[in-house]
Parts: structure tokens; sequence; C-alpha cells
């Protein structure tokens, strides 16, 4: 069963009690470890770094600027005055940050703009939808799936098919650098992952393009995996959510590790060094 809520808080998509489904991040963190990794994560409330409330203000600024998301407060984080002004800004669904900070994303987001008009372009498509949550079910695991993305151009017509949008703040946008990035944190596999989930929710999906945005500067460039890569990707992807169901219906998770590992010499160590005397 597909249901496609446009209107629903990133805080109620994330709870896990009342959204449950598998995720991009979940099937990640398989891919980049084991299932008992994943599992023992579940317990875990989730945490909003710096670097991630930083990311989330920008993405609210590039994404939804009409929809007045973040609130600012002039003052020490603690205290009473801290909790009464977090909690107006929980309650109105806001992100809130000092006045200053706002001012530095406000000038990112700009120059995210300014570096990337294909980006402005596409976010002004008035086909164009932000932060769309979709929760469908995987046809080729059974695994119940959700996915978010942070835009969404649809289908102009019957027959058409979706683009994605995917904002990533970074240290590095470059055609060289943000490569990089892709694969440390298995960015394409979150790709598949999405392509998959809109295939299956009756959105199919032609692109999937990342706007890398250099959270220092504002630079924005954008990124496209080749049809290789993404294939590639879509392989680990399956191939972690295989593990996943198989282990979420035995109830055995384990990290696929067994007996005495063995280190050998690296390659790099020269023999003179692995004398002891």
């Amino acid at each position: 069963m597909t249901h496609i809520d446009y209107e629903m808080s990133n805080e109620e998509y994330h709870d896990k009690k009342l959204h449950p489904h598998i995720s991009s991040s979940d099937v990640k963190e398989v891919a980049k470890t084991s299932t008992l990794h994943w599992a023992l994560k579940q317990a875990r409330p989730r945490k909003e770094t710096p670097a991630m409330l930083k990311g989330t203000c920008i993405h609210a600024l590039i994404l939804e600027p009409e929809k007045d998301l973040i609130a600012t407060y002039d003052g020490i984080r603690r205290g009473k005055d801290w909790d009464k002004a977090k909690a107006a800004a929980d309650k109105a669904g806001k992100i809130i940050v000092k006045p200053d900070e706002l001012e530095e994303y406000q000038s990112i987001a700009s120059a995210a703009f300014e570096t990337c008009p294909d980006l402005l372009k596409f976010v002004q498509q008035p086909n164009f939808v932000a932060e769309a949550s979709i929760f469908t079910e995987c046809d080729v695991t059974g695994l119940p799936i959700k996915v978010r993305p942070d835009g969404l151009l649809m289908p102009r017509r019957k027959g058409g098919k979706a683009i994605v949008l995917d904002v990533k703040t970074t240290v590095d946008a470059s055609p060289e650098g943000f490569p990089r990035q892709i694969n440390k944190y298995l960015y394409s596999v979150q790709a598949a992952f999405y392509m998959n989930a809109l295939r299956c929710a009756k959105i199919p999906c032609e692109r999937f393009i990342f706007a890398a945005v250099d959270s220092d500067t504002g630079i924005t460039v954008l990124h496209e995996l080749s049809e290789l890569y993404l294939k590639y990707s879509e392989n680990k992807m399956y191939e972690a959510m295989h593990k996943l169901a198989e282990a979420r219906e035995s109830g055995k998770f384990d990290t696929g590790w067994t007996g005495v590992n063995t280190v050998h010499l690296p390659s790099w160590l020269s023999s003179d060094d692995s004398h002891p005397f």
C-alpha cells in the first residue's frame, strides 16, 4: 500500500514508532557495516549535530523559502527562556537558530542559486514538489520502505517520469571532490534506493541529481551518477535489503564475521620494519 503525504513534518517522518519503514539510511548502514550494527543502533535516539542543523536550515532556505521554517533566538541556549523559545519553535514546526547563524545560512543559499542557475530553475518549476513523504513496499524484498526526496519534478503528462533533486551540504562540491563524498557516505546507494522506492510507489524516476552545496561558500555543483555507477549501486542496495529482510524474518542479526581474523603485514610496510631488533 502506497501513501504520499505532502505536508508531513520532518520530525514525524523520522519517528520510527509512527513510521517504522526502512529508509535509505537503514540500507546504507547495512551496506556499510552489517545487520547487527543496524539492529544495535535502532534503540538509540536520532541526534542532530550542529552540521546537521546547518544543513537542515540550508535545505529549508533553498527548497521551501516560502514556508518560513526558521525561527531565531538571540540568547544563551539554556535556561527557562531558551526552553520556552525552543518549545514554541517545535510546536510551530520550525528550526531555531541565532540571528547571525540565519544570516550566514541565507548567504549560503543565495550563493547556491547564484553559482548554479540550474538549481534555481529546478525549484521554480510549477511541477516542483519539496519534501514529500512517500511510504510504500519494495516489490523485490517485500520490505516496507519510505523516502522523503528533497525535491521532485513530477511528471507533466501520463507516462512521464520524475526527476529527483537531493541537496547535500558538503566540504567539497567540486567535480573532483564530491565523488569522494558519494563513495564515503554511500550516497550512490541512497540514489538507487530512492529510485526503487519511487518506482514501487508508481512514480517512475528517470534521473537522480545531487546538488552539492559547499557549506562554507555556498558554491554549488550538480552531479549525476553514470548508468554503470547507478547499476552497481542498485546491486549494492538490493544486496543490503535482502540481508535486512532475511535478518528481520529469522531474528538473527550478525556481522558475518567468523573465527579469528589473521592480520597480514600490509604491503606498504617494508620487510625491514617488521623485524623486532
